[in-house]
């Protein structure tokens, strides 16, 4: 796997040098400082605040556009996670711990072929540690529960 980009706003998508390019990325909540926000799982607390895992990219799926496409989608809509995250945004903004949270992303490239398989494989891994999906990634595809199978 190629190296992770730095953490950046998520409304800085369209700077972004790779916004144009393919492969996985992360989102997860930090303070308005940013600084991360841990987020209490079934399985113990993850301390990298990891909202959502996805991809972009990957020709054989409908998600067969950028990070920047995929970014804007989840800030305006047509992106699952970033819906859920649009419905409850008031609700976290609720909770003193995160009143100014915000959201940052990080990308890492990849070529076609390891696209599906990387994402599946760090939710496996998330799901094995934490008992449970990202706060973000609402269900699993029946594609990718063959993934996650041993």
């Amino acid at each position: 796997m190629s190296t992770w980009s730095n953490w950046r706003d998520i409304e800085e998508w369209h700077e972004d040098a790779n916004a144009d390019e393919q492969g996985v990325y992360q989102i997860r909540l930090v303070t308005s400082q940013g600084e991360v926000i841990p987020i209490p799982r079934l399985r113990g607390i993850d301390k990298e605040g990891k909202y959502y895992i996805g991809r972009s990219g990957h020709s054989d799926s409908k998600t067969n556009r950028s990070f920047g496409a995929r970014l804007k989608e989840f800030l305006y809509g047509g992106h699952s996670g970033g819906n859920l995250y649009s419905m409850v945004e008031d609700r976290l903004r609720e909770a003193q711990h995160l009143k100014n949270h915000k959201l940052q992303y990080r990308v890492t490239i990849l070529s076609d072929e390891y696209i599906e398989q990387t994402e599946a494989l760090l939710i496996r891994f998330y799901l094995e540690k934490f008992g449970e999906l990202p706060p973000g990634n609402r269900s699993l595809s029946k594609k990718y529960k063959s993934l996650l199978e041993d």
